[in-house]
């Protein structure tokens, strides 16, 4: 039995403190607390105003006249506040016996159980108001590490993360979220019902990560995408938004090994456009953001199949296209090989000089900042009779085709080095992982620039280098 009743705590406290100490219980701000045996004792937490409950610590003590007497003290600084208030008339209320004539008084486990969860319902709801919860992201990145060959489809998948919002488009730190979350019954309060149905079409499987194929997932990805969550292969990538069917057209084309690839091409393509299928083709462009089907004039199912046509090497191109030549109005057929021949070339040095825009990012969090940056930058390949490589392709030999002849041709490997070296004796290397490198694209890493020193001005090398040296080049 506690050793103070109600009333005493009424005459403790004045009515300014017990007020607020009654709306705290009635919140059910009490979340949990601990009293010795005499009952002398007693520590508690208390939710309040900030994030983190309050710890209120209670000695409880006979003075004169047989009145209690109260030593306390609070994590808010603020001795016998409105939290020691309230921890005392928690205890008070839950220790409460019901009267032996009530017979409502007594409820069954099931009954408690709801009446508790109802409660700690309560309690999170007052907890997070006024404060920016946690929202679920949808991160859609290429279901394989690398891919090739602009125009053709890349398989793709979606990742579940959640992070709380800072401001307009930051997001904190993400937390990987298995997808079964959003089916669950009984689902965390900041999944939408938008949220919960891309669940259940996801299938509500317990990974964070689901790969898309098929026409339901078209629909499942527009529906991420409405959601204004969806973004390209992280939460700090391109936003992505729905768009307007485009016109498209399934071709073959020759790989730099000379076998053919069905692709499916846009009107206006670009390095940083991926096809993707789901049940037909769409196109995803990953520097505006924008998606949507492409239109190619093609039966659905057939399409699809058509999108998941293998490489035909050149010995197998000329047989393939007979077996298929009886469906030759519906599909587009491989071209013919007529010959291979073994041709050995004289490389011809390509330099491209450029100046793509490098996204540099500082910090992280609320203190994250981004600044764009332009980087003159020079790009090294060699023209192989047509075929064009990059000076750090590692291959010994280039497939070629040239009206439908397939072409071999050896790379000139000491050639090359030579004007890799012409180009490091006048200050040019690779501007790697490092340094700027490290926020620019794989594509980048490997075009040449000048380093970055104290003395000199990087600006004032290149105006040097394009008045001298690009004209003997």
């Amino acid at each position: 039995m506690l050793p103070f009743s109600r009333n005493d705590l009424e005459k403790l406290f004045p009515d300014s403190v017990w007020t607020k100490a009654e709306d705290l219980v009635a919140k059910g701000a009490l979340v949990d607390v601990n009293v010795e045996r005499d009952g002398r004792s007693i520590t508690g937490r208390v939710r309040g105003q900030r994030r983190t409950p309050y710890l209120t610590r209670v000695k409880i003590a006979n003075g004169r006249g047989g009145r209690v007497r109260l030593s306390s003290t609070c994590t808010c600084f603020v001795s016998d506040c409105e939290h020691v208030a309230a921890m005392l008339l928690g205890v008070l209320e839950r220790s409460a016996a019901p009267a032996a004539d009530d017979v409502t008084s007594t409820i069954d486990q099931e009954l408690e159980t709801w009446v508790r969860h109802v409660g700690q319902a309560v309690r999170d709801l007052a907890s997070r108001a006024g404060e920016a919860g946690d929202s679920i992201l949808y991160v859609l990145e290429p279901a394989q590490r690398s891919w090739s060959d602009l125009g053709l489809a890349q398989p793709v998948a979606v990742s579940l993360v959640r992070a709380k919002k800072l401001r307009e488009g930051i997001y904190g730190r993400e937390h990987p979220l298995a997808i079964a979350n959003l089916v669950a019954e009984d689902p965390p309060s900041f999944v939408t019902l938008d949220d919960q149905v891309i669940g259940r079409l996801l299938g509500g499987v317990p990974s964070p990560l689901r790969r898309l194929g098929g026409s339901a997932d078209a629909e499942t990805l527009s529906r991420m995408i409405a959601t204004g969550r969806c973004f390209w292969r992280s939460v700090r990538g391109t936003r992505l938004h729905r768009s307007e069917a485009r016109p498209g057209r399934l071709v073959w084309r020759f790989d730099g090994e000379g076998r053919q690839r069905l692709l499916c091409e846009l009107d206006e393509m670009h390095e940083e456009m991926v096809i993707t299928s789901l049940g037909g083709p769409w196109y995803i462009d990953t520097r505006s953001g924008a998606c949507g089907p492409i239109e190619t004039g093609t039966p659905p199912r057939l399409v699809s199949l058509l999108l998941r046509a293998p490489a035909v090497p050149p010995a197998a191109a000329t047989l393939v296209r007979q077996k298929l030549a009886a469906h030759a109005d519906r599909i587009p057929l491989p071209e013919p090989l007529r010959r291979r021949e073994r041709v050995d070339v004289t490389p011809t040095p390509l330099l491209h000089l450029h100046c793509p825009t490098i996204t540099v990012v500082r910090g992280s969090g609320w203190k994250r900042e981004e600044e764009d940056v332009v980087v003159p930058l020079a790009r090294l390949a060699f023209d192989y009779a047509g075929a064009v490589v990059h000076w750090h392709d590692r291959r010994t030999e280039i497939n070629h085709v040239v009206d439908n002849r397939l072409l071999v041709i050896p790379r000139s490997s000491v050639f090359e080095m030579q004007m890799v070296e012409r180009l490091n004796a006048m200050g040019l290397q690779p501007l790697g992982p490092v340094g700027l490198g490290r926020f620019a694209p794989e594509q980048l890493r490997q075009d040449f620039t000048f380093e970055e020193d104290e003395d000199d001005d990087v600006s004032l090398r290149w105006v040097e280098f394009n008045h001298h040296e690009v004209p003997r080049l």
